[in-house]
């Protein structure tokens, strides 16, 4: 099941419910950037592709495909001169078959920490530095119960002012409503 949460699909389907006056969605103003997914139909249902400057949440089970999205998400940006990042708490991630999905390796930096809280502090520092279009974290398979709620808002706040994309991959959902974006 693909769960995709916008701001813009929101409006269109107020505007669908023919509701007496004005409904406002949030900020009036700039639109959100947005990272193509290299999915021309995923882009379609996302507006273009992942926010810039928001947490985004990819779940599901083991097998479901998290990793092959992943890939490429990375690939896209990378091929685009992106730089990206990659925080491999399970230590998942094969060169060669990200290389054989297109993800450029010089413009992935591949993080490989021994725990989830220096992994947590990893993307947190990675997000401060700048200059990264795309950091993702790939949780793996650990249980909710080790996950602190305070994380979430302080890495959204770092991915807001970094300008990235910064995508979860878990089991299931953690983030909460800290996340702009949820693909289930």
């Amino acid at each position: 099941m693909l769960v995709a949460t916008s701001t813009s699909a929101a409006r269109r389907v107020f505007a669908s419910l023919a509701l007496p006056g004005t409904v406002h969605l949030g900020k009036v103003g700039e639109p959100v950037r947005r990272l193509t997914t290299g999915i021309p139909s995923l882009d379609g249902l996302l507006d273009g592709g992942l926010p810039r400057g928001r947490l985004s949440e990819i779940s599901g089970p083991v097998s479901c495909g998290k990793t092959a999205l992943l890939l490429a998400f990375l690939s896209a940006a990378t091929r685009r001169g992106e730089i990206t990042a990659l925080v491999d708490l399970p230590d998942a991630l094969h060169p060669a078959m990200a290389h054989t999905a297109g993800v450029e390796l010089t413009r992935l930096l591949w993080v490989r920490p021994p725990s989830l809280k220096e992994g947590l502090r990893c993307a947190e520092l990675i997000l401060e530095a700048g200059g990264f279009g795309l950091v993702a974290v790939d949780l793996g398979d650990l249980p909710p119960w080790q996950f602190r709620a305070p994380i979430w808002p302080r890495l959204a706040r770092a991915a807001e002012r970094a300008g990235a994309v910064l995508a979860i991959l878990a089991n299931r959902r953690i983030a909460g409503n800290v996340a702009t974006m949820s693909l289930t």
